[in-house]
């Protein structure tokens, strides 16, 4: 009886919004992510890129939680015909975060004079921490005096620690309490996670709430957002000497990225996206109407 189905993944829910579709001719919008991404139609194309193209092409609206999933990651698995039709579709809406970050605000006046990079995230492959370990250790190389700080917990923790380092590191662990992480954020001067694939990063949105310029991945979850170098700088995962470039780049702009960081913070409000996504449900509601 429901007049709409937002199907939150590509394939676990926007299967049964397609065959929903089918039976009852209810409309659905289909919100693809990271995991649709990288596990299904990477891992097995030939399986899923038929069912994904059937999903899309029978969708009202498609979600796409960055520009660059929507541009880069989603076009490289269909044809230029097809992903013609789907980009009409496409409207960026990005994963929101928690009320606790806004009401906790914060900015510094300056960087600090010993700066500290954060690292948050599960210590694991894929979030690449050792590239950034390598790009600090090149910095310091260059006469650079800077900290590293690490929020996670994962299968690479022991290893990390045990690897020598020509600078400090401090392993806090896993961090569930928000007033500890927030502490670690605002003890910190700029934020990186050098991941080789992501959805989105919650965590990027986060350290902006503290006036972190934050260093991401080129072509994944976070960029496109912003222009480069508006409130950080994207960065190719594999290439240490690049981040560590970006990294000196963002600490000798400060001022200027962080106070751009500050103030672009709120897109990813709840009260933001809730808007914007009440305006995709009544415009294809009204779409539907209009036919009918």
């Amino acid at each position: 009886k429901c007049q709409l189905i937002h199907a939150h993944t590509l394939f676990v829910n926007g299967i049964v919004a397609y065959l929903a579709n089918k039976k009852w001719a209810v409309p659905y919008i289909v919100t693809f992510r990271n995991a649709d991404i990288n596990l299904f139609l990477k891992r097995y194309p030939i399986v899923f890129k038929t069912i994904a193209w059937r999903v899309l092409k029978n969708a009202d609206k498609v979600i796409a939680l960055s520009p660059a999933y929507a541009s880069i990651q989603l076009k490289k698995y269909f044809t230029d015909e097809q992903f013609e039709i789907i980009s009409k579709k496409i409207v960026v809406v990005p994963n929101g975060i928690n009320d606790f970050w806004f009401t906790n605000r914060f900015r510094k006046n300056k960087a600090s004079l010993n700066p500290k990079v954060l690292f948050v995230g599960r210590i694991d492959q894929n979030k690449n921490l050792k590239s950034l370990i390598q790009a600090i250790k090149i910095l310091h190389s260059e006469g650079f005096h800077i900290g590293l700080t690490v929020v996670g917990d994962g299968p690479l923790l022991k290893s990390h620690k045990r690897s020598k380092a020509n600078f400090e590191i401090v392993f806090l662990g896993a961090v569930t309490d928000k007033n500890k992480l927030l502490a670690a954020y605002r003890d910190a001067d700029i934020f990186a996670v050098p991941s080789f694939t992501e959805s989105f990063g919650l965590v990027y949105a986060e350290a902006m709430t503290q006036g972190m310029p934050v260093i991401y991945t080129e072509g994944q979850g976070f960029d496109g957002f912003f222009p480069d170098g508006m409130i950080g700088y994207a960065i190719k995962p594999d290439d240490p000497k690049i981040i560590a470039r970006r990294i000196s780049q963002s600490l000798s702009e400060w001022e200027r990225l962080s106070q751009n960081v500050y103030r672009n913070v709120s897109i990813f409000s709840w009260n933001a996206i809730t808007e914007s996504l009440i305006d995709i449900y009544n415009e294809t509601l009204y779409q539907h109407d209009m036919v009918d």
